[in-house]
């Protein structure tokens, strides 16, 4: 029974030195919209961490207060914001409903969860929003060439006027 409690801190501590590589749930909640992905946001598996995607890559490598530490917290701000780590042609901001990097911890989630895409995924990226300008001229564009219909039908049918 001896050897059990004296082999438990042991244990303990290898499991800790050990799992560089696995998941650290509370990171989740340090990046913007870090729950619509889970631990899927920095890694390969959502559920059981593992290897990390390119956004969390670039965190670990770059990103972490302090530097390097195993249980750091990230620096999320406008530099990696403004960074494309998984190339997509889309910033990891965009992808995470904050392109200016304004976010911080604790505030509300910015955006709508339904845009956030994973900023270490190659093949997702935010849809292209169309402007409200351009459903409204195209509204217009509609209703004037109505107008130039009825006209050109008025015109060509002198019994309708």
């Amino acid at each position: 029974m001896i050897r059990i409690l004296l082999a438990l801190p042991l244990l303990f501590a290898l499991l800790l030195l050990h799992g560089d590589a696995e998941a650290r749930a509370f990171r989740v909640a340090q990046i913007p919209n870090g729950s619509e992905d889970g631990c899927g946001g920095c890694h390969i598996s959502q559920i059981s961490g593992g290897p990390r995607n390119a956004f969390g890559i670039e965190i670990q490598q770059n990103f972490l207060s302090p530097p390097g530490s195993a249980f750091g917290s990230v620096v999320w701000g406008s530099a990696l914001a403004n960074l494309d780590s998984d190339g997509d042609g889309v910033s990891n901001g965009s992808e995470l409903n904050d392109p200016n990097g304004t976010w911080q911890f604790g505030d509300a989630a910015p955006g709508d969860p339904n845009d956030v895409t994973n900023p270490g995924v190659v093949d997702t990226s935010p849809p292209t929003p169309v402007p409200a300008l351009s459903i409204l001229g195209l509204g217009l564009l509609m209703s004037a060439l109505l107008g130039l219909a009825l006209w050109k039908i008025r015109e060509l049918n002198p019994a309708s006027r």
